[in-house]
């Protein structure tokens, strides 16, 4: 079980709780519920949970890294933080105290009630109607409690109390040792419902009742609904707070919903503009002759967070002065963004290799006029690329097939047509490596993605473009030397110990 555990959180002072371990995503689970109808998750943040939320606020300030303060609500690749309070199995009653930083006992739960049937604890940056944070259900094994652990959405489970509606996300852990997610079956829901619709039996003045199960979407939009209030309602003590859009706008925005893909957008959530930071720290830093740009694909794979690939990197790219400007979840949106916020400036390399644009094709097919929107998106980034480095060569990656929908790959065709057109063989270069991945039809070869998501290279996907690069290197800047210079590699925030 170790190896899903992500970090031990019954602290002494001024240790870290923002270890985490990097996990891959997980491709979406079929929902496997019982019919329920549609849970919604309400949009208004009752006034006792406001003035929660600031109390909440003000204990957590005497920490420097607090868990439910500073560790993110969601990872970038879409898996949610849950920090567990109580293994599956324990008969004690843990609930974490905000000041300490830590969780502690606060009852003992009667033999007649039993122990947990499921892990149970929180997810971070959360807060829900009650005023605590937003509570999640973890299948599985038990998991000590006192740990973050990384889980995919299952389900919601649908619960009303005596302070009103306590609904609870259910998660299945994700990680490279964890299998397949679990399913939330039918005999789950009975076990769990049962065990949640009495455990406040014997306690005056309270129940709890479990209505019915959500889907997995309703679990998302109560994690981005509870995260929106985290961070819109912290100035409203003693008064409600309704959200003023709906829970999926809420949350942090995603840039394609608002704006056209030739359009710069920020990623406003924390860990983007910690990333950015740190990227903006790497560009200042110079040395740089090779300039990667992109979204996770190029993230992941010059990223301390992930050494596999970092050792992959060095491999074939050590002695080019190579630097990785890619964060995960971007769209083209995003990208211009953080170049017109000074991530290449000053930076002059040589060779820039853009590998971008998956993101704003999504797992949905949207026609030619989402095909057409992406192409401008990233003629943008080809164009501002040119202007703030005129002297590079631009290196165009075709973007990658990818299986999790297959109804996408004709699209992801059309793109890199318009893309191909952009090059000009000269200071504008077409790289399509995806005969190597994929077959005609776009069906990846065995191997190439990782399973679970159809989406990021494995190490052999990886060599695959590094073979199809380093040619293309050596013509441009000769055979790498036997020292490097660029800066030291970054990785994600949210990962780093």
């Amino acid at each position: 079980m170790a190896s899903v555990l992500l970090g031990r959180h019954d602290m002494k002072p001024n240790a870290n709780p923002l270890v985490l371990l990097p996990l891959t995503l997980l491709a979406v689970l079929p929902a496997l519920l019982v019919a329920q109808a549609p849970t919604p998750a309400p949009t208004e943040l009752p006034a006792v949970a406001t003035t929660q939320l600031q109390r909440s606020l003000a204990e957590s300030e005497k920490h420097s890294s607090h868990v439910w303060r500073d560790t993110p609500a969601v990872n970038e690749d879409g898996t949610v933080n849950a920090y567990v309070e109580i293994a599956r199995g324990d008969h004690r009653k843990w609930e974490f105290a905000m000041g300490s930083n830590a969780r502690a006992i606060d009852r003992v739960m009667p033999p007649e009630i039993g122990p947990y049937p499921v892990n149970y604890g929180f997810v971070p940056q959360t807060v829900s109607y009650d005023g605590d944070p937003f509570d999640a259900l973890v299948l599985g094994p038990p998991i000590p409690g006192g740990h973050l652990v990384r889980g995919v959405i299952v389900g919601l489970m649908a619960m009303e109390d005596e302070k009103g509606w306590d609904a609870k996300v259910v998660l299945s852990v994700a990680g490279p040792q964890s299998g397949s997610p679990l399913r939330l079956t039918e005999a789950d829901q009975q076990e769990i419902g049962s065990y949640f619709r009495r455990y406040k039996q014997g306690e005056p003045g309270k129940f709890s009742r479990v209505p019915g199960w959500g889907s997995i979407a309703d679990g998302r939009a109560h994690v981005e609904t509870t995260h929106a209030f985290f961070l819109q309602c912290r100035q409203l003590s003693g008064a409600a707070c309704r959200l003023a859009q709906s829970a999926a706008q809420a949350a942090p925005p995603r840039a394609d919903a608002v704006e056209p893909a030739d359009r710069a957008a920020a990623r406003l959530d924390a860990n983007s503009m910690t990333a950015h930071k740190q990227l903006l720290e790497k560009a200042r830093a110079g040395g740089i002759d090779v300039y990667f740009l992109g979204d996770s694909i190029t993230r992941r794979w010059g990223a301390t967070d992930y050494p596999a690939l970092l050792a992959n990197w060095r491999e074939n790219f050590f002695g080019w002065n190579a630097g990785n400007f890619g964060w995960g979840g971007d769209r083209t949106q995003n990208i211009l963004w953080r170049l017109e916020h000074g991530e290449l400036d000053g930076v002059h390399p040589r060779v820039i290799v853009i590998q971008a644009g998956t993101n704003n094709v999504g797992a949905q097919p949207g026609g030619p006029a989402k095909v057409d929107d992406i192409g401008r998106g990233l003629k943008a980034i080809v164009d501002l690329c040119r202007q703030k480095a005129p002297r590079a060569t631009i290196i165009l990656t075709a973007i990658f097939p990818r299986n999790d929908n297959m109804a996408v790959m004709p699209e992801i065709d059309q793109v890199n047509t318009r893309l191909e057109a952009l090059a000009n063989g000269r200071d504008i270069r077409y790289l399509n490596v995806n005969a190597k991945l994929a077959d005609t039809d776009g069906r990846l070869f065995e191997g190439m993605m990782h399973e679970r998501d159809a989406l990021h290279p494995t190490l052999r996907g990886y060599q695959v473009w590094a073979d199809a690069l380093k040619p293309v290197l050596t013509e441009l800047l000769g055979p790498p030397a036997r020292t490097d210079h660029a800066p030291p590699p970054t990785g994600d925030p949210s990962a780093r110990p």
